[in-house]
């Protein structure tokens, strides 16, 4: 009995370490802002229209998850402008904290660029002129698409 009530314990605690990744937004509607937090590469549109990159996420403990740059999908003349081969990839673009009500809040730190020494598309994101609130935007978990 007490072999299966560790073996419940420990696939339990796989379940709810995987259960944060996933789809969450401002809402879970076309309207709202909406982020894929996965291991692998997901898309993220950081400005309709201008830039568009790929990212993947990484569990750091039970409260926070960090959000790394892989590489562009596509860019508008707005991200052109970017030298994209200096940002730092081993650099986090944002952070989810877990709040409370099963919310998290995720707050923006932009682009690295390695050579410059500084943080790009920080205020600029359409997310960030939208929905942050002290530069912080609450998430909701949304069903998986």
């Amino acid at each position: 009995m007490k072999n299966i009530f560790l073996i419940l314990i420990f696939v339990s605690s796989f379940t709810y370490a995987g259960s944060d990744f996933g789809t969450w937004g401002t809402s879970c509607d076309d309207n709202g802002f909406i982020l894929s937090l996965k291991e692998d590469s997901s898309p993220f549109v950081v400005s309709d229209n201008q830039i568009v990159v790929s990212i993947h996420s990484r569990r750091i403990n039970h409260k926070v998850i960090d959000v790394f740059f892989d590489d562009t999908l596509d860019l508008g003349i707005g991200g052109m402008g970017f030298n994209w081969g200096d940002v730092d990839k081993t650099k986090k673009i944002a952070e989810l904290t877990y709040s409370e009500n099963n919310k998290w809040l995720m707050k923006w730190f932009g682009f690295w660029d390695a050579k410059k020494k500084t943080r790009f598309w920080v205020k600029e994101p359409d997310f960030i002129q939208t929905y942050a609130k002290n530069n912080v935007i609450t998430l909701i978990k949304c069903e998986e698409q």
